[in-house]
């Protein structure tokens, strides 16, 4: 206990105090109170300060108080950070199989909720690389809309804008390219081989030269070419001898037996005489291709529409029948008779 005069310690049966002679009461006796460790001195005993103002029994007292709520305080915080990991590990994986299945939009936002967490580098890249997915996936189902719709060409383009980055949809892209040139080709071809049957060589070409611009060396082209100048070669030449056989067995001043007005009549009937106009009569020509070979030595009427200079319908003047006029190439045409 103290004295309560000169504060000394004394032992708690003292009469007197041994320092000042105090005679002692046992209500004056004034034990000693515990003393209360402020928190800048705490700090210090952290710091491995001396304390102040503080013995060394409360001393100890403090330093056990403080361990025992740093403690606390790891251990909430070991807690908090084990929680939080499991947390953020379990939105990127999540991410990982959204972005497995092809759910971009879902794998992009599980990433940014991880980096709302952390920043994280490979994070960072797999949102990047899902961004690019979202974008050319778009592309890629464009294309594939115009393949099936036979848009070949179109389609073929779609593919070739793909990201490189995008590697799963670059390399079935790249098999989509080589699907849609060999069907557009295929087509082309098929339409070739149908126009050279009816010696619409033109026409023919024309599917040929389609080919040239995605394969300049496909084999089938160059035998088709083959066999179309080697075609047009002898069909030329039978229409130059039937041609020049129609014009030896016809008199044309004695073959005409149609006036313009009886060809207006004919226009009437197929009610096309308000829309057409009579452009000329002569011999028909060898540029007009027609099954009926012996019209190469009859007059016909060349009926144009009004204010236009194409030939629309060719009249013989001879057996009075009207044909329409399609034009395949240049100083070419085909005529069809019309029922």
């Amino acid at each position: 206990m103290i004295c309560p005069k000169c504060s000394n310690n004394i032992d708690d049966d003292s009469v007197y105090c041994k320092k000042c002679g105090l005679k002692l009461k046992e209500k004056e006796i004034i034990k000693p109170k515990k003393e209360e460790i402020p928190l800048n001195e705490l700090i210090k005993l952290k710091e491995g300060k001396p304390l102040k103002h503080v013995k060394k029994s409360n001393s100890k007292i403090a330093i056990i108080a403080l361990i025992i709520i740093l403690s606390i305080s790891g251990v909430a915080f070991g807690s908090y950070k084990y929680v939080l990991y499991k947390k953020v590990d379990t939105l990127a994986s999540n991410a990982d199989k959204e972005f497995n299945k092809k759910n971009y939009d879902k794998s992009i936002e599980l990433y940014n909720k991880v980096l709302s967490y952390k920043d994280d580098s490979k994070m960072k890249s797999k949102l990047s690389l899902a961004k690019i997915y979202k974008k050319n996936q778009g592309v890629y189902n464009s294309g594939l809309k115009l393949m099936n719709e036979k848009k070949y060409l179109e389609a073929i383009e779609k593919f070739n804008d793909i990201d490189k980055d995008a590697k799963d949809l670059y390399k079935d892209s790249q098999t989509k390219i080589k699907d849609c040139k060999k069907q557009y080709i295929n087509s082309k071809l098929s339409l070739a081989n149908s126009f050279i049957q009816n010696k619409n060589y033109d026409k023919a070409n024309e599917h040929l030269n389609e080919i040239d611009k995605i394969d300049n060396n496909n084999s089938n082209v160059k035998d088709l070419r083959e066999s179309i100048n080697k075609n047009t070669t002898e069909f030329q030449k039978q229409e130059d001898n039937t041609y020049k056989a129609a014009l030896s067995n016809n008199n044309y001043n004695k073959n005409i037996s149609l006036t313009k007005e009886g060809a207006y009549n004919i226009l009437k009937k197929y009610n096309l005489y308000n829309d057409m106009e009579i452009a000329k009569m002569s011999p028909l020509s060898k540029e007009f291709s027609v099954n009926d070979k012996s019209m190469y030595g009859h007059n016909c009427y060349y009926i144009n529409g009004k204010g236009g200079n194409a030939i629309l319908f060719v009249i013989d003047a001879v057996t009075k029948k009207i044909y329409s006029c399609e034009k395949v190439a240049l100083n070419k045409w085909v005529l069809t008779l019309k029922n």
